[in-house]
């Protein structure tokens, strides 16, 4: 009986917990690591790529590995990049384009983001989608210096994959061609 309410406990803590979803990791892959650009942000290889889906994320078909030319705009312009979408925030999600009170959830959520932007660590992604359009995905999670953020050892060889948590985990998608975000999600609040 002790052994199953200990168990049982255990379980429970591991389900709790705010940290990233476990995965098994490829022994192939665990060598790879992001290029390490600076303390907040790492861009990972095409190698890595496939672990957008852990996101929810299904519009790659193959990937790519972005330079730190490709991933400056996003990095210099990311504030006012957010604002053009929450601008128009059915142009980021097909839930959005005939739901008002879904684009207002968007528009807000966006805003809280743009007010703590230095809070947050970035994982950039390139994508393919099945237009043959490259894309950049950017992962972004509340980093260690904010309060309630985690230190998440892994963040250069895995996307920072966590169940709710609002606007402090959120991706979005970024076409290099037209200097636009054209996808947009945050994690949703339990």
């Amino acid at each position: 009986m002790k052994l199953h309410l200990l168990f049982a406990c255990a379980l429970c803590a591991a389900c709790c917990s705010e940290r990233p979803t476990e995965r098994p990791v490829d022994p192939a892959a665990a060598s790879i690591r992001a290029t390490p650009l600076c303390e907040d942000y790492a861009i990972f290889p095409a190698e890595l790529g496939p672990q957008v889906r852990w996101l929810g994320y299904t519009g790659a078909v193959a990937y790519w590995t972005p330079t730190p030319l490709d991933v400056e705009p996003l990095e210099s312009d990311a504030s006012s990049l957010l604002a053009r979408g929450a601008a128009h925030p059915e142009q980021l999600d097909d839930h959005a384009r005939d739901r008002p009170d879904y684009q207002e959830y968007l528009r807000g959520e966006i805003e809280l983001i743009r007010g703590r932007l230095g809070d947050y660590r970035r994982q950039y992604v390139g994508v393919i989608d099945d237009a043959g359009r490259r894309r950049i995905l950017v992962r972004a999670f509340a980093g260690p210096r904010f309060d309630g953020g985690f230190e998440f050892e892994r963040w250069r060889e895995e996307l920072a994959i966590v169940s709710d948590g609002g606007c402090w985990y959120w991706f979005a998608v970024y076409d290099p061609e037209t200097k636009q975000l054209v996808y947009f999600r945050s994690n949703g609040d339990a």
